[in-house]
């Protein structure tokens, strides 16, 4: 037999937590121990993710090359698109935007743009939308590309 737990659910809580009763269609402990093993398999992958100040090459249309820096750490690298021969890489910042970076296998990136989330790029870029699924795992958000189809 299972060890037992208690959980003090506050009574602000207590609408929520009958009604999650009422949709859970099993026992709300199963709900509950799913709902733990995501987040325990989420926090453990950002601990695995070293957080710190990401340095890149950014080529600008006049063939300069300069550099940006943020703090953050990156999600997805060398996903490579080959239908046009490009290479994406997808960064996690600190503060919890997405960056989205391209280059041509040289680590000098051609595109190099920051969005609110993963939705919010899928519609402002040409990243594909596999690469954004692939980010999504990999920070636990579950994004869903949306096709016009």
């Amino acid at each position: 037999m299972a060890p037992k737990k208690t959980i003090y659910v506050k009574e602000a809580d207590e609408p929520t937590w009958k009604r999650a009763e009422e949709l859970a269609g099993e026992s709300i402990s199963s709900v509950l121990a799913g709902l733990l093993r995501d987040y325990v398999e989420r926090m453990e992958k950002e601990a695995q993710q070293p957080e710190g100040r990401q340095v890149v090459r950014v080529k600008l249309e006049d063939g300069s090359i300069v550099k940006k820096a943020f703090m953050g750490s990156w999600v997805v690298e060398g996903f490579e698109d080959h239908r046009f021969g490009i290479v994406w890489d997808v960064a996690l910042t600190s503060k919890g935007n997405v960056v989205i970076c391209c280059h041509g296998g040289d680590k000098v990136y051609d595109v190099f743009a920051s969005y609110d989330s993963l939705a919010d790029a899928a519609s402002s870029t040409d990243a594909p939308g596999e690469l954004l699924g692939v980010a999504g795992e990999a920070i636990g958000e579950d994004f869903v590309e949306e096709l016009d189809i």
